[in-house]
């Protein structure tokens, strides 16, 4: 039987809220890693190693907390092989959404994203999207139990796949 749910994926793809919102859902705790990070360490031109430590370390603590939970991670948290390692532990679902629908919502969002914005509220740097995106996808199949593509369906719906899965698997009735 599953205890934790863990949701990867690209950033802007939507983790945070789908994760938020079938937590609230099915009366399980939700964790959000992101929540537990200093964002603003992190810049486009150097990776921070104290800021990926403290991604693993919070991976780590999270991962062992003994609580049925759905815990939704930073987009670069399959970087590291460690964590990696990790993931593959257990149920791990992969919000997918092409490029283009990443920029979309990217663009319309007021969250500093540090890896492919130059300063809060600058336009998205689509190469740095693009790096990111075909650097990280084989990580996220690597480790993924599922892959659920958001780019035409919405949150709504992407939640009700996402809690169909969970009953066939056991993590809800």
């Amino acid at each position: 039987m599953i205890d934790k749910v863990f949701i990867i994926g690209m950033t802007g793809v939507g983790k945070s809220s789908v994760g938020k919102k079938i937590a609230m859902d099915v009366g399980v705790h939700f964790i959000d890693i992101d929540d537990y990070l200093d964002i603003n360490s992190l810049n486009k031109y150097k990776i921070d190693k104290k800021f990926r430590q403290v991604e693993h370390d919070e991976l780590k603590k999270w991962s062992i907390i003994n609580k049925k939970s759905i815990i939704s991670t930073g987009g670069g948290i399959i970087e590291r092989l460690d964590n990696r390692n990790i993931l593959k532990n257990f149920y791990c679902i992969h919000l997918e959404a092409s490029i283009t629908q990443l920029l979309s919502r990217l663009q319309s969002s007021n969250k500093f994203r540090p890896l492919i914005q130059t300063k809060p509220g600058s336009n998205i740097n689509i190469e740095s999207l693009k790096k990111l995106y075909n650097n990280r996808m084989k990580y996220y199949s690597e480790i993924s139990s599922i892959t659920i593509n958001t780019d035409n369906i919405n949150q709504s719906q992407t939640v009700e796949k996402i809690k169909n899965e969970l009953i066939k698997n056991e993590f809800i009735n």
